[in-house]
């Protein structure tokens, strides 16, 4: 459920960029992999993609982007290396009707020269490595990719790394950063759940509980699952 906004917020003409600072697991390349799959399909455009490095780039193409959205889509499976109208795709490089899809390693200064796309992805930015080198930082690089086109949607994801240090942090502060509220099934309060509200036995962790911070209640699993279910973003 909690997917469904950001999902919904990548498209909106109102957002310049989607930030999205969350655990590992939690569904975040999930979210952009379906936007990706909707440009392609639905509303071609220039897509540019952005990882840490090389090797993380082409392992993303090769087992997120071609396994996970491209071989089960139907729609999208003629993406697929090998696959009928392959043409010229590459692991790096993508072209369709309308468009094309292009991925980067944060660490090749100077792949990002020529590139240009009006939906530009960077996912863990905070791995991304400072460059010192003549090119610049390289996830401003990637975003100014996108100037010359009026609807360019901006998104950057990763779960964050050192206060004081974590790029996605000070993406955060400059959003309206909202946080994922549940009612608690006690006093129904609206919430953000964190680690510190966890109890349990050690050796006994499926009879983990949460104590609510407003009312001090507990709940268990089942109860939290239900909760999560009926949040919202504020």
């Amino acid at each position: 459920p909690y997917q469904r906004e950001i999902a919904e917020t990548i498209h909106s003409p109102d957002v310049q960029m989607v930030a999205m600072m969350m655990a590992s697991r939690l569904g975040k390349t999930e979210i952009v992999m379906n936007a990706i799959g909707h440009s392609i399909h639905s509303a071609p455009r220039r897509i540019l993609v952005m990882y840490p490095t090389t090797s993380q780039a082409e392992k993303w193409s090769k087992e997120t982007l071609e396994r996970e959205l491209f071989e089960p889509t139907p729609a999208l499976d003629h993406m697929v290396r090998g696959g009928r109208r392959d043409g010229a795709n590459t692991i790096l490089h993508k072209m369709f009707p309308g468009g094309l899809l292009s991925v980067f390693g944060g660490n090749a200064p100077g792949e990002l020269r020529r590139a240009k796309g009006s939906m530009l992805f960077a996912d863990e930015v905070d791995a991304l490595m400072a460059d010192k080198s003549d090119e610049g930082d390289q996830l401003e690089i990637l975003w100014m990719r996108g100037s010359e086109y009026p609807d360019t949607i901006r998104i950057a994801a990763s779960y964050p790394s050192l206060v004081g240090h974590s790029r996605i942090a000070r993406l955060m502060e400059d959003s309206d950063y909202r946080k994922w509220h549940v009612p608690c099934p006690r006093c129904k309060e609206p919430i953000v759940m964190l680690r510190e509200h966890l109890r349990w036995t050690p050796g006994e962790p499926e009879n983990a509980i949460v104590i609510c911070p407003e009312c001090e209640g507990e709940f268990n699993d089942k109860e939290r699952r239900k909760a999560v279910s009926a949040g919202e973003w504020i």
